[in-house]
């Protein structure tokens, strides 16, 4: 019986070791493909349409700037410092003003999720790109946007697709927060290199 036992916790421990070097190794691919899409001219180009609503275009500002336009100094991780906006507690920070909860103030988690998912070790700046990647890819428009179709990219085809649905920047956001126009974000993508089908 002992060793019936043993040979049984054997293989639960393998399957446990097996299980956790597969996650490793889903989060090692998710990095690598999306650290390949910014090479591509049109996914790089999008980043700037988002940063043009969400941070700056400055790169020494962007990834830095917190909600309000305030600048962190740390890219160890997400600042966590929650501010009262007329929507409601937000600590939106970076390039792509990532959301990360914050108790009793902020129960939005899209960074410390993304993070976790994608295995990255800070908030610096090719974090933030990789991770608003994964968003992009979450919210189905990354091919959309990869084939140019950048209107169709903003807006999405339902209710959950679109990135207007991620970054309330984006025009047609359902959030009823300023957004850019249209003209000017497909004016941002093609000012940095991002063609439109």
């Amino acid at each position: 019986m002992k060793s019936k036992t043993l040979l049984y916790l054997t293989y639960a421990f393998v399957i446990l070791i097996v299980a956790f070097l597969m996650s490793l190794i889903l989060k090692q691919i998710r990095r690598s493909r999306n650290r390949s899409a910014l090479a591509n001219s049109n996914i790089a180009a999008f980043l700037r349409v988002i940063r043009s609503g969400e941070s700056s275009q400055d790169d020494d500002r962007a990834y830095r700037m917190m909600y309000g336009g305030k600048l962190f100094s740390s890219f160890d991780d997400h600042p966590r410092q929650a501010f009262l906006s007329s929507w409601g507690w937000t600590d939106a920070a970076g390039a792509y003003q990532f959301m990360a909860s914050v108790p009793g103030k902020v129960k939005t988690n899209t960074w410390d999720r993304i993070q976790a998912k994608l295995g990255l070790p800070d908030f610096s700046p090719e974090s933030q790109d990789l991770a608003a990647i994964e968003l992009l890819r979450e919210r189905g428009v990354y091919d959309l946007i990869l084939q140019g179709y950048i209107e169709e990219a903003i807006n999405g085809s339902s209710r959950n697709t679109g990135a207007n649905k991620e970054w309330a920047s984006l025009p047609n956001n359902p959030y009823g927060q300023p957004a850019i126009t249209m003209a000017k974000a497909i004016s941002t993508f093609k000012q940095y290199g991002g063609t439109v089908a």
